[in-house]
C-alpha cells in the first residue's frame, strides 16, 4: 500500500510601514502584491472598513462613514498588483493602524501618524 501525502503551503508575508502626514493633506497608503489579486481589504484599527476590492472592482458598500468621499484607489493599477489608496483631508481621527489584507497572500500594516 503506497500512501501519498500532499501538503499545500500558503506563505503569508507581513510588511510594516510608517507614514507621517500633515493634517488636512492627502497621503498615499501603500500596498502591493506580486500580481493581480481580485480581493483586497483595507481596514483601520482592525474594525473600520476603509476600502474594499471585491472580484476586482471597488466596493464601497461597507465603507465606514468617516472615510466616505475621502478614499481613492487606483483601479487602473490593480492588474500591476498596486492596491495603494489615497486618503484625503487627513485628520487626527485618521491616525492609527491600517491593514491591507490580501487573502492567502500577505497583509501590509501601515501606521499613520500626524
Amino acid at each position: 500500500c503506497a500512501c501519498f501525502f500532499v501538503f499545500f503551503v500558503i506563505t503569508v508575508s507581513l510588511q510594516s510601514i510608517t507614514i507621517k502626514a500633515v493634517q488636512g493633506d492627502s497621503v498615499i497608503l501603500p500596498c502591493s502584491a506580486r500580481g493581480y489579486e481580485k480581493d483586497v481589504f483595507w481596514r483601520h484599527n482592525t474594525t473600520k472598513t476603509v476600502y474594499d476590492i471585491i472580484e476586482g472592482k471597488e466596493d464601497f458598500y461597507d465603507q465606514d462613514a468617516v472615510f466616505k468621499g475621502r478614499v481613492k484607489g487606483f483601479p487602473s493599477k490593480f492588474t500591476e498588483g498596486n492596491y495603494s489608496i489615497r486618503l484625503s483631508d487627513v485628520s487626527h481621527s485618521d491616525v492609527g493602524n491600517y491593514s491591507c489584507e490580501i487573502p492567502n497572500s500577505k497583509t501590509v500594516h501601515v501606521e499613520l501618524r500626524l
